[in-house]
This record gives structure tokens, C-alpha cells and sequence, in this order.
């Protein structure tokens, strides 16, 4: 009866656990995830030491509580779809390397020409650009993808440029403008964000 009282009242108060009482004694086993857990046992202890009959109360884990799966992206189907775009080989294998520990995985091309023939065969959400690569520079290539694909966002990252190239490529619609060398933790947050805006344009 005691279990049955203190189950009811945990129900009156929204919250939800499963009960055992021996003598006075109640054990509350959590089965659900919450995300302030600490503060729920102690609205679970609350509530159920009000309760007639109850002398103690002690809260757990029950066999069913489980963490949701870390996913960064939330509910996102699917994985943002990055590209980096820089002749510099050696650093653009080193940056990959270095964002994909962050959770975001990038394709690689090594120039303006290759990163435009991927963007017609693959989706791309947010690409990361350098300016000074042989062929066709990143001024150009930026003017391309926001003409034929401009729900890309475009993020330029570059070691040469100008302020007169910040500010045309402001206008060509780059959705941020980086040095290099930059860190790589505002990086990530600068492509997370250009992740972002593209998602919800998409969902406009």
C-alpha cells in the first residue's frame, strides 16, 4: 500500500519512478533519462517523504535508464557535408584531421576547378575556401558556387588576402571571412554556424 501512496503521489507531481518500500523504507528507481538529474532525485525525495508512512527514501538508477546517444547534430538527418578547398596539401590534410576530432567531417579539394566538379556531383552544405590556389582562385570559385549553388554556404580562409578581397567576397556572399592561421576551435564554431543557417534556410 505504501508503494502504491507514494506512486501516486510522484504521479500527481509529473514525475515518474518506479517504487519499493519495505518497513518505512522507500527506494525510488529512476528508468527515464532527465537532464537535470541531480535536481530530480531531489523532487523524487521531496515528494515522497511527504508521503504517510515513509521514513526514508533513497533514489537510483534503475536498469532502464539510459543516456540518449551523443549526436552532435541533434535530430539532423544525416551529417553536415563540409568541404575544404586549399592547394596546401599538407595543411588541408592537417586541418581535416583536426576538425574531424571536433565532430566534423570534411571532404578535401586542392583547388577551384576540383572543389566546383565535386559541389555538381555531391551535396555540400558548407565549404571552407582559400583565395591564392593556382587556376582558378578563390574569388572566382566563390562567384560560382554562390551563382549555380547558393544554398552553399561558403567560408573563406586565407593567409594572403586583402581588405579589398574581405569585402568583395562579402558582397559575392561569403558567410565569414578567416586568416589564417586561425583557431581551430572559432573555426569549428564558424562552420557549425554556417552549418546552421544553411539548415534553416532550407527549412524556411
Amino acid at each position: 500500500m505504501l508503494s502504491a501512496d507514494v506512486a501516486l503521489a510522484l504521479a500527481e507531481a509529473g514525475l515518474s519512478g518506479d517504487v519499493h518500500s519495505e518497513n518505512g523504507q522507500v527506494v525510488l528507481l529512476i528508468n527515464q533519462y532527465v537532464v537535470r538529474l541531480g535536481r530530480y532525485r531531489e523532487r523524487l525525495t521531496e515528494v515522497a517523504g511527504k508521503v504517510s508512512g515513509v521514513e526514508s527514501v533513497s533514489t537510483r538508477l534503475g536498469p532502464r535508464y539510459q543516456t540518449p546517444s551523443l549526436n552532435p547534430w541533434g535530430d539532423i538527418k544525416g551529417p553536415p557535408k563540409f568541404m575544404l578547398v586549399d592547394d596546401e596539401k599538407e595543411f588541408v590534410h592537417t586541418l581535416s584531421e583536426r576538425l574531424r576530432s571536433r565532430n566534423l567531417e570534411s571532404s578535401i579539394a586542392y583547388d577551384g576547378e576540383q572543389a566546383l566538379e565535386m559541389l555538381g556531383e555531391k551535396e555540400v552544405d558548407v565549404i571552407v575556401l582559400d583565395l591564392m590556389m593556382p587556376g582558378i582562385d578563390g574569388i572566382e570559385t566563390l562567384r560560382r558556387v554562390k551563382q549555380d549553388h547558393p544554398e552553399v554556404e561558403v567560408i573563406i580562409l586565407t593567409g594572403h588576402g586583402s581588405d579589398r578581397e574581405k569585402m568583395l567576397a562579402e558582397e559575392l556572399g561569403a558567410h565569414a571571412y578567416l586568416r589564417k592561421p586561425v583557431d581551430i576551435d572559432v573555426l569549428a564554431r564558424v562552420m557549425r554556424e554556417a552549418y546552421a543557417r544553411a539548415k534553416a534556410r532550407d527549412s524556411d
